[in-house]
């Protein structure tokens, strides 16, 4: 290498002054030396005119090459240059022509293969392939060629329309074919609402005659409502809660379209409320096509809440003189969750006569419109005849009563006490007070009556000649002096002739039986 480079310089310094160089180096030529070119070699040291060209088809990019092994076949030849094999041109598989066509095609490298179809056909893939040479051999550039009869597309139609003969939907159509469109059920073409079908022609160029039609919804959907619902009102409300509820809806274009939509709108809807009664609801049906079916039905609110009652009028008790008294009582308060005011309705009527004594039981029924009945406000009348105060028995005595036709009564003292002060023979009652049975003015006519002292004077009446009526012996707390006083004060009633006989002998109600004795306190007693 440094021998070379010697060489080199040593030419170069040579002709400058006889301008004579004697060699170069491997890879170079001339004088002054230079390189060899691209596709070139000298593998020999000494002077050359000129380089070595590489065999035919064969070449390096390179320059300053040295032996013919670095000389490589082009693309698209092989060969061995180095061993005397000639570069020769590659070739691609041989193309065969499509059926329908025309076209002579060679395959040598670079070649261009080009394809015409016949007349009624059309060129698919590639119209024009060249045989080229890739890392992976050689090869033909784009797609296969072929010829195709030329066809009508398949009619893309509407969901539901149908075509005869089938093929017309499922792929191409030969030219001069004849299709018919025809509308499904309820559909009518939309230029055409006459007529629901129409006939498309393939044509040679490949396209259909006529446009491919659209059919358009005319019937309207068919809607059916419930007959009737019903619901309970709210609690305390004058409405109801609108129930679960549907519709059932048949459209034509559901069997044309399984994707087909329509929709339904309703005056009410579930969870509304609606007032107690009967409301009708609407229901319109509309289809994709602007088609509309109506239908409506009743919704009921039963009001099932009695009314309620804040005020009913407690019990009654009356004491009258009279026979017969008009009674007069609050009504009840109530009110209805409707908000219409309830109606009344009572076994009594207010301001009624009653008859004295009695016990009567006012039973109230108050309802609304619905038939809803509250029973529970009730109350009794008790009327009582008024009577006269009855004052305690006498100290040291008795008192002893009947009740047959009025209260009577007459006080009786303990043997060996006497009256405070004259009584009168008989205590009656009469509207409510006490009266007096008595002559002139020996007798007192006051209460309370006397009670009996072992203190008191001598009265009046134990000196008469009915004194022995008035005293008795013994315990009135006993029971068998409480008999004896009964037939003292019953003998004194029937027997003694000092009373009218209204008072007893001539009423059979007048009875030792119907007689009561209520014994005083015993003791000393002081006027």
């Amino acid at each position: 290498m440094y021998g070379g480079a010697f060489f080199i310089a040593y030419c170069f310094l040579f002709s400058i002054f006889i301008s004579v160089c004697h060699g170069c180096p491997r890879g170079y030529y001339g004088s002054p030396c230079r390189a060899c070119p691209a596709s070139a070699y000298k593998d020999f040291y000494g002077y050359a005119k000129s380089c070595t060209t590489c065999p035919t088809n064969s070449g390096h990019p390179k320059s300053g090459r040295t032996t013919i092994y670095d000389c490589k076949c082009l693309n698209g030849y092989e060969g061995l240059p180095q061993n005397g094999k000639p570069c020769r041109i590659r070739r691609c598989v041989q193309l065969r022509a499509p059926s329908n066509s025309m076209g002579v095609c060679d395959n040598y490298y670079g070649a261009v293969c080009r394809m015409t179809c016949n007349e009624g056909y059309e060129a698919l893939g590639s119209q024009e392939r060249k045989c080229v040479s890739n890392a992976r051999g050689m090869m033909w550039t784009g797609t296969m060629q072929y010829c195709r009869a030329i066809q009508c597309p398949k009619l893309a139609v509407q969901a539901g329309v149908s075509l005869h003969p089938p093929r017309c939907a499922n792929g191409p159509v030969m030219a001069d074919s004849i299709c018919e469109y025809r509308c499904p059920s309820g559909y009518f073409l939309q230029d055409n609402p006459s007529s629901v079908s129409r006939i498309l022609t393939c044509q040679a160029d490949g396209t259909w005659k006529e446009t491919v039609p659209t059919c358009r919804d005319t019937r309207a959907p068919t809607l059916k409502c419930p007959r009737k619902v019903q619901t309970n009102n709210l609690k305390g409300k004058a409405t109801g809660i609108m129930p679960v509820w549907g519709v059932e809806v048949i459209d034509n274009s559901l069997h044309a379209d399984p994707n087909a939509v329509f929709t339904v709108r309703s005056s009410h809807v579930t969870g509304d409320e609606l007032p107690i009664g009967r409301t009708a609801i609407r229901v319109t049906a509309t289809d994709k096509a602007g088609n509309m079916a109506e239908c409506s039905f009743d919704a009921e609110v039963k009001d099932t809440e009695p009314p309620t009652i804040s005020f009913c009028p407690g019990d009654i008790v009356q004491e009258d003189v009279r026979s017969k008294v008009r009674v007069a009582w609050q009504r009840p308060t109530c009110s209805d969750n409707s908000g219409l005011p309830p109606y009344y309705m009572a076994n009594r009527r207010r301001w009624a006569y009653l008859a004295v004594p009695g016990s009567y039981l006012v039973q109230y029924e108050v309802g609304d419109g619905s038939g809803n009945v509250n029973m529970n406000c009730s109350f009794t009348i008790t009327l009582k005849v008024k009577t006269c105060p009855r004052f305690p028995p006498p100290h040291n005595g008795a008192l002893a009563c009947t009740t047959h036709a009025s209260t009577m009564c007459a006080v009786l003292c303990k043997t060996g006490t006497d009256f405070e002060f004259n009584p009168p023979w008989l205590y009656y009652c009469s509207n409510a007070q006490w009266q007096y049975y008595a002559y002139g003015p020996l007798h007192e006519r006051k209460t309370p009556w006397p009670n009996c002292s072992g203190k008191a004077p001598r009265s009046w009446i134990k000196t008469s000649d009915f004194g022995n009526y008035y005293y008795y012996d013994g315990d009135a707390h006993d029971p068998s002096v409480q008999e004896a006083i009964k037939v003292k004060y019953h003998s004194l009633l029937r027997n003694s002739g000092l009373l009218p006989p209204t008072f007893c002998l001539i009423n059979p109600k007048c009875t030792k039986d119907s007689i009561s004795v209520s014994p005083g306190v015993i003791g000393n007693y002081s006027l």
